[in-house]
């Protein structure tokens, strides 16, 4: 598999597994998909857990980066930035135990934000897709992004 996808697209959604039911989950992104006129039948579908359940990178000498520290976002399912940051970030604690991860902070901070993000959408009930749909189109708007990519890193 190449990446960036030349003749193909990778799309996704995540469910917490003690909340939702896996089946109804895929129902309804297969319906999504439909929507959003691109063909499900055709699609190659595959499931995988995402290391997103954070409880902390460092226990005494042993630390965690990655998935394995739970840094990936349960929001997006993105994990790749945090991975890298965290992956740099220990290999300089390891080597100076008075290091302080900054960047790796700004990643934890950057989950927390997405957090916040999800539960006001959990939140919405039948204003959520309304919500959604507000978040992406300030995201589309270069001043916003700026800002928020300005914020983290």
């Amino acid at each position: 598999m190449d990446f960036p996808h030349r003749t193909s697209i990778a799309v996704g959604c995540c469910c917490d597994p003690e909340k939702a039911d896996h089946l109804t989950c895929r129902t309804r992104f297969l319906e999504w998909l439909r929507e959003k006129n691109i063909d499900p039948d055709t699609a190659v579908l595959h499931s995988c857990p995402i290391g997103c359940d954070y409880k902390g990178y460092r226990f005494g000498n042993i630390f965690l980066a990655g998935e394995a520290a739970g840094l990936a976002s349960w929001f997006t399912g993105e994990g790749i930035y945090q991975s890298l940051v965290s992956g740099q970030e220990t290999a300089r604690m390891i080597k100076d135990p008075h290091y302080e991860p900054v960047m790796l902070h700004q990643a934890l901070k950057y989950n927390r934000l997405l957090e916040k993000i999800l539960k006001l959408l959990l939140l919405a009930g039948p204003l959520k897709g309304l919500l959604q749909e507000f978040l992406i189109y300030l995201m589309k708007r270069e001043r916003f992004r700026d800002r928020i990519n300005a914020e983290f890193s």
